[in-house]
């Protein structure tokens, strides 16, 4: 587990390269900005994935969908943007990812799986 979540962290979202054993991650509540990068898809163990609270920005990227372990996604309260990827939706449909928050409400991300919008 990382949890680094309400720390007044800024700088770029990191690359968790070589952490494929990571099950939860938490860095919501901070100031990281930048883009969710490929490389997220690679954290095969990934479980939670919560960067909701900061300044991410771009369009999520499809390899979120390689995350077959995935159970919560909380992308909320940032400036990402486009459509959360089918590879996404194909998760929630098949009953792997219980939770995903966006922000869909306010025209931010085009969203037809998530399970709660802000």
């Amino acid at each position: 587990h990382f949890f680094a979540y309400n720390n007044k962290f800024s700088g770029k979202f990191p690359i968790f390269n070589g952490m494929q054993n990571l099950v939860k991650l938490r860095l919501d509540g901070n100031s990281l900005t930048g883009t969710l990068g490929n490389e997220i898809g690679e954290l095969d163990a990934l479980e939670e994935l919560m960067v909701s609270s900061n300044k991410i920005e771009g369009t999520l990227p499809a390899s979120l969908g390689n995350l077959l372990n995935l159970e919560r996604l909380m992308i909320h309260q940032n400036d990402i943007t486009g459509s959360v990827p089918d590879e996404v939706c194909t998760l929630e449909r098949n009953h792997v990812l219980d939770e995903l928050v966006a922000d869909c409400d306010n025209g931010g991300v085009e969203c037809s799986c998530c399970t709660e919008c802000y």
